[in-house]
């Protein structure tokens, strides 16, 4: 059994979904709207680090982690498709411990 987590989880209200090199614009629109409201909490809620090129960067990174499993990011998303947020699984901890992050578009 492979121990990764799979690709999408449809959760009915919302779909979890790695994120795809087309989704980077999206990203980066939806993370810069809400700057004030993540810039407390989340170290890369800078904006240097939300823009277009910066989010592409982030999601190749992020699924060259996930191919080795030692990371599981997520687009939260609508079911019509809209990016309301984030969450994941990162393997920065003691062994065998993952960290959970998340974050949701303020409205």
């Amino acid at each position: 059994m492979d121990p990764r987590p799979p690709e999408s989880l449809d959760l009915g209200e919302v779909v979890l979904r790695r994120h795809r090199p087309a989704d980077a614009a999206a990203l980066a629109a939806t993370a810069a709207d809400c700057l004030d409201h993540l810039t407390p909490w989340m170290v890369w809620a800078t904006p240097e680090l939300v823009t277009v090129e910066a989010m592409a960067t982030f999601i190749s990174d992020s699924s060259r982690r996930a191919a080795d499993g030692s990371e599981a990011v997520y687009g939260i998303l609508t079911p019509a498709g809209a990016l309301v947020g984030g969450c994941g699984l990162h393997d920065r901890g003691a062994p065998r411990t993952v960290e959970i992050g998340y974050w949701l578009h303020p409205s």
